[in-house]
């Protein structure tokens, strides 16, 4: 197979931050910079993933505090029946989820985690797998890859700001989610959560890093597809094992301690 090699032309001028607009229309060039290179290239696209992330929390706190406020929140169907010190402990209880920790910062905290995580699980995957595929791995440029070809999940994050600002209404069923919504079932949580991080973006998210692996790695296309698919699935599996374990524990009643 022939070697893909970077033309010498195609350096992109500093700083990174003026690299992002090439990610969308000419990824080529980014990647060819990032061939043999010893620098840490992700810083720039990964701070730009962490601002649209938090972008999107902080919108959706504020609508989930605009839905509180309204009164909107549903109460427990059995609600009447219980004494006043008891509807005064829901309500207490109530009050404090839609505190600014619950509806901010532990959102917030969650995100941030679970971007540098998945992050670093697919750089660390894909470097395993081009190398045991016989590619010319290298920790550091699999992580520069895995950072820039995330980078239309930003645009995903400011296009879903952008629509619930608009709609006023938060987004319930992102991704192919609402194909899977049954909430009394466990496989459907679990797949629910897979399915939620499909969508164009991810397979934009896909073809970037393929690209990015041929042009780093010297694999072949189908190796570097199998790399990807393995990759991606793990992290997206156990990413969905976890939405599903804190689905289960999030449905217990935490503030109803009063009943046995």
């Amino acid at each position: 197979m022939q070697d893909i090699t970077p033309s010498p032309n195609q350096t992109l001028s500093s700083p990174l931050i003026k690299w992002i607009p090439s990610i969308f229309y000419r990824p080529r060039r980014i990647f060819e910079n990032l061939t043999n290179s010893k620098r840490r290239y992700w810083l720039a696209p990964m701070l730009v993933l962490m601002v649209t992330i938090l972008g999107n929390v902080l919108v959706s706190g504020w609508l989930k505090q605009q839905i509180a406020t309204m009164g909107q929140d549903s109460l427990p169907a059995d609600f009447q029946y219980y004494s006043p010190e008891q509807q005064t402990q829901y309500m207490q209880a109530m009050q404090v989820t839609q505190g600014p920790v619950f509806v901010y910062i532990l959102p917030a905290l969650a995100a941030l985690s679970g971007l540098w995580l998945s992050w670093l699980a697919i750089g660390g995957l894909l470097y395993l797998t081009t190398t045991l595929f016989g590619g010319r791995g290298d920790m550091l440029i699999s992580l520069n890859v895995t950072a820039w070809a995330g980078l239309p999940m930003a645009l995903r994050d400011i296009i879903r700001i952008v629509a619930m600002l608009v709609s006023k209404q938060l987004i319930s069923h992102p991704g192919l989610s609402g194909f899977a919504y049954t909430p009394d079932s466990n496989s459907s949580i679990f797949w629910g959560q897979v399915l939620s991080q499909i969508d164009i973006y991810l397979i934009w998210v896909v073809f970037l890093i393929v690209l990015g692996l041929r042009l780093t790695s010297n694999i072949s296309l189908g190796k570097a597809i199998s790399c990807v698919a393995i990759s991606v699935l793990s992290v997206f599996l156990i990413r969905a094992l976890i939405g599903l374990a804190v689905a289960k524990f999030g449905g217990l009643n935490v503030v109803r301690p009063f009943f046995f």
